[in-house]
């Protein structure tokens, strides 16, 4: 029982670290965690190795105390709750994650992979011996001060049940990883490539996607002054389009289309989780060539930057943004939309307005056409 008190004091300072520290990891940082995630299941392979041991022990002898048995198997049972809990916490720590460059980290996940599923065979071959254990006890029919031996078969029989719990809960940890490793540029934009958009006016081009539907969001700048805008959809379909609102301060703007394909909407994200060197990727148009992916990294987050009429901090992109993909969605790697991204044409810096400012514009706009700015400050008579 130390050990399982050592396991379970582990899990312990895990779950406490992981509180304090819910924001979303970085490189090192993530790094970091995969190889705690590794050392947890070393300490699961190390228990299971202990009980199938203390399974063989019991296998190999011709007779069986019921005692001695019982009190066995009452403590294999406590081991195996602790191990239990530490698969699920493995799980809700792999859940959680949300990769930067699964490139770098990919072999380290692959063997965890392999691990799991050794994990799911060793407990297969367990239950085998327990049940072996189960039929050696029923053979002997032992009783002790006048009473059958049915505490002890109860036992095994939750034991089995636990082994089952675990089982699954190998395969769900396998099938998480899986996803995990699933969440690159690649699947990012099968997922969603549809729901982005080219928008052309009398004055020039740009992109935009599907925020509701019919509901376009794209830049103020994309289509201010325009007096035609049309937009152009990933089958080539096109279809007139006219400004719900915008504000040039935020460079935040909502078209309608008239009509417009079956195609998803796209989710904002939640920008104010977004870290320097995140992983991200971009969707747009540029120079017209529809449907192109860039990617890159965070730069920095909350970024001024002397560009009027733009007030609202934005984040700095280290990503291709041409001209053209100006009013396109930035994404995370879970497919959410954390900007609407901005060439910064003529100011050498790609950067995105946040999706949180983004979300507040556009409701804004929905309810009354335009979006005020808080403001505090002074003004000197």
């Amino acid at each position: 029982m130390s050990a399982a008190r050592w396991i379970i004091s582990g899990l312990l300072v895990v779950l406490v670290v992981l509180a304090a520290f819910s924001i979303l990891l970085n490189r090192p940082q993530l790094t970091k965690k995969v190889g705690k995630l590794e050392d947890t299941v070393n300490q699961a392979e190390i228990l299971i190795s202990k009980i199938n041991s203390t399974l063989s022990s019991y296998l190999n002898h011709s007779t069986l105390s019921p005692d001695k048995v019982a009190s066995a198997i009452t403590r294999i049972a406590g081991q195996l709750d602790v191990l239990n809990s530490t698969i699920s916490s493995v799980q809700r720590e792999l859940t959680g994650l949300t990769p930067l460059s699964f490139e770098n980290l990919s072999k380290r996940i692959d063997l965890l992979l392999n691990r799991t599923r050794s994990l799911k065979v060793q407990m297969n071959r367990t239950r085998l011996e327990l049940s072996d254990v189960e039929s050696k006890l029923k053979a002997l029919n032992i009783t002790s001060g006048g009473q059958q031996v049915a505490s002890s078969t109860s036992s095994i029989a939750q034991l089995n049940q636990s082994l089952s719990k675990l089982g699954q809960e190998v395969l769900d940890l396998r099938r998480t990883l899986q996803v995990l490793m699933n969440r690159t540029p690649a699947h990012i934009y099968q997922q969603v490539h549809r729901s982005v958009v080219l928008i052309r006016t009398n004055i020039g081009q740009g992109s935009g996607f599907f925020y509701q539907p019919g509901l376009i969001l794209t830049n103020w700048h994309v289509v201010k002054g325009a007096g035609s805008i049309e937009v152009e959809f990933y089958n080539q379909e096109r279809s007139p389009a006219s400004v719900v609102g915008g504000d040039p301060y935020a460079d935040v703007a909502l078209i309608r289309v008239e009509s417009y394909p079956g195609t998803g909407v796209l989710t904002l994200g939640n920008s104010s989780e977004v870290w320097v060197g995140q992983q991200v990727v971009a969707i747009g148009n540029p120079l017209g060539l529809q449907g192109s992916l860039s990617s890159g990294y965070i730069a920095q987050v909350n970024k001024l930057l002397n560009m009027p009429p733009i007030v609202v901090p934005v984040l700095e992109l280290d990503v291709t943004i041409a001209p053209g993909s100006s009013g396109g969605p930035l994404f995370d790697l879970s497919g959410r939309v954390i900007g609407i991204t901005n060439a910064g044409t003529g100011y050498g810096i790609n950067f995105a307005v946040p999706s949180n400012i983004v979300r507040r514009v556009a409701q804004s706009i929905l309810e009354s056409g335009t979006y005020q700015h808080p403001f505090i400050g002074v003004s000197l008579v």
